[in-house]
């Protein structure tokens, strides 16, 4: 596991099935992200459970991770974000304004992935790329208004050949974290 990640992850403290069940907002988070398709390319799981990651001003509700950042639900602001380190420090990148509309742009983005690997010849790789982004800006305009949030980076990484498609960059990375 790389170090950003542990250290996150010595921090999560797991809520309690009854805590979850007694909260509306946790308990449709929890529901939603158990509809979520893992994609093991890049690290990407969703848990059974959620965990509570308090920062210094913040309150986080962790619901998954993949191998360079941890999803997670800020129930003060209600979004959901994506909390990764970049240039030494923790960001958190916007990534949907609903945990609904979350799922639907995972499963249908990680749906398109698979399809490209099956098919990676296809002449009509393009055009899902934009058919998924117009039905992105349609169902959660604000996810895709800055190119700085999570999914118009996604698709940029897709689109330049940048997301994992195989295992190798998560060999890569796991034999270094190995070797540390």
């Amino acid at each position: 596991m790389n170090p950003m990640m542990q250290a996150i992850a010595d921090r999560l403290y797991p809520l309690s099935r009854t805590e979850v069940e007694n909260d509306k907002a946790l308990s449709e988070i929890l529901h939603q992200s158990c509809q979520l398709i893992p994609y093991h390319n890049n690290g990407t799981v969703f848990y059974e459970e959620l965990y509570d990651l308090s920062l210094e001003k913040e309150h986080l509700i962790i619901f998954g991770h993949d191998m360079g950042g941890y999803f997670f639900t800020d129930l003060q602001l209600m979004y959901i974000g994506y909390l990764h380190l970049e240039d030494d420090q923790y960001k958190q990148t916007f990534c949907n304004s609903r945990i609904e509309h979350f799922v639907h742009f995972h499963n249908s983005f990680i749906n398109m992935v698979l399809k490209r690997i099956q098919f990676p010849n296809a002449a009509n790789s393009g055009d899902m790329l934009e058919e998924l982004e117009k039905t992105y800006y349609t169902l959660d305009r604000q996810a895709m208004e800055n190119e700085e949030h999570f999914w118009p980076i996604r698709l940029y990484e897709v689109s330049e050949g940048f997301f994992p498609l195989d295992t190798a960059r998560l060999e890569f990375y796991r034999s270094l974290y190995e070797q540390s």
